[in-house]
């Protein structure tokens, strides 16, 4: 199994021979990214329709015309750059033929020149050829090719096999991903233990369906009143100096790049430790399949939902429910969970809209927050989706995909089968 570490780089703090010795290696595979790019358009102008050059051809040549201060980086970021056009090229192929489902097709432009500030990783593979080009001194202190010794600002435990590490700025700061093979599997997801369902949201993060409620944490909300003060600062620096770079914008840029960052961090541990304490409490987990995309296209929803990431969220469940063994189920897309009693089954006549926070059934009476019957309308729709699983391929754990099921998640009708007593 192949897994990622990020932690921050100690001895990277801005000014230092690291930092500088990282930036020049991001600068050098962005000159690489650039001048291959450049060659490509001019390529393709000169083909006049006919074949395009290839990217491996430029780089070919791109090496051994490469200038004189390449010999103070390592080579490999010759092949950073190349590796960032190619994938650029891919997804702008992908996105014109429509073979990829997170925006509309066509939408993507051709791919544009990097500038400084960008944020891109490098990449340093672990073994070229017989040669070991990364190499763990200690727990803590790990050494570069071309960088040097790095100290690492926690201590990790054996990692296993070392295949690549990526070194990216994020805020000011330079983080390290170290991507290793374990030599483990993932468990089987055999289920034992409780069905949960969770029912994601705005107003709550997270509701399940033993009545647990993990709220939003807001990070973008309570940085806002900061974030646009920055921006009109800048905004006001390049309107009295359009056509130069002045220092004060520059730490503008720093103060901004590091509130965005903190905000991000913060959102990702909230989901990490939402995800766990959901995972260790169930051995089954039900969620609900949402259109995200189409969601945050709702300009009254649009930045509540981008500040929640419910779409970051749902990976993060599902990536703790495989790494634990937890059974992790999808429902259909047009499973009316919110619009379901959970007691007797019954929808009502008129579509609940997103105001009314408490269910109330009209032809039992129960009543219910809104979010916690959703969830309990997951977990009982649980037995219909493992059924439907089973029957199409056998008994097939469905870790570590999500399993999804749409008709099996709704009864006769417009009803369901109510595992709540009366």
């Amino acid at each position: 199994m192949i897994l990622a570490h990020k932690t921050r780089i100690r001895t990277a703090n801005p000014g230092s021979a690291i930092a500088n010795a990282l930036a020049q290696h991001d600068g050098a595979a962005r000159w690489a990214y650039n001048n291959l790019l450049a060659s490509l358009k001019d390529g393709i102008e000169s083909s006049s329709g006919g074949l395009w050059p290839s990217v491996g051809g430029l780089a070919k040549t791109l090496r051994r015309e490469k200038p004189e201060w390449w010999a103070s980086v390592d080579w490999e970021m010759l092949d950073n750059g190349r590796l960032r056009l190619d994938t650029a090229l891919k997804r702008w192929r992908q996105c014109r033929t429509g073979k990829h489902d997170w925006h509309k097709p066509g939408t993507c432009g051709f791919p544009q020149f990097h500038k400084r500030g960008d944020r891109k990783a490098i990449t340093f593979s672990s073994h070229v050829g017989d040669g070991r080009r990364v190499k763990w001194l200690d727990n803590r202190h790990l050494a570069l090719p071309g960088i040097g010794t790095i100290t690492l600002a926690e201590a990790l435990p054996e990692v296993g096999w070392l295949k690549e590490v990526h070194a990216v700025r994020e805020g000011g700061k330079w983080y390290a991903v170290l991507v290793y093979e374990n030599g483990r599997q993932l468990p089987d997801a055999g289920g034992d233990g409780a069905v949960v369902g969770v029912d994601v949201g705005i107003k709550t993060l997270a509701v399940t369906s033993d009545g647990q409620e993990h709220g939003n944490p807001r990070c973008y909300q309570r940085g806002e009143r900061k974030l646009r003060r920055i921006n009109k600062a800048i905004a006001r620096s390049i309107q009295l100096n359009p056509n130069r770079r002045t220092n004060r914008r520059a730490r503008l840029y720093e103060q901004r790049a590091r509130l965005q960052s903190q905000q991000a961090h913060r959102r990702q541990t909230h989901h990490r430790q939402t995800a766990s304490a959901i995972a260790k409490s169930a051995g089954t987990v039900v969620v609900e399949s949402l259109n995200v995309a189409g969601m945050v296209r709702n300009r009254h929803l649009a930045k509540a939902l981008t500040d929640a990431a419910v779409g970051g969220f749902l990976r993060e469940l599902q990536w703790q429910c495989a790494k634990r063994g937890v059974r992790f189920l999808t429902a259909g897309r047009w499973f009316p969970s919110t619009q379901l009693c959970a007691r007797c089954g019954e929808r009502p006549d008129e579509r609940i809209g997103l105001s009314v926070r408490t269910y109330r059934c009209e032809h039992c009476g129960w009543r219910c927050d809104r979010d916690h019957n959703a969830a309990l309308n997951l977990k009982q729709v649980a037995p219909a989706l493992w059924a439907t699983i089973k029957g199409r391929g056998g008994d097939v754990s469905p870790a570590p995909g999500p399993a999804t099921a749409s008709e099996a998640s709704i009864g006769r009708g417009n009803r369901q089968l109510a595992l709540i007593p009366a």
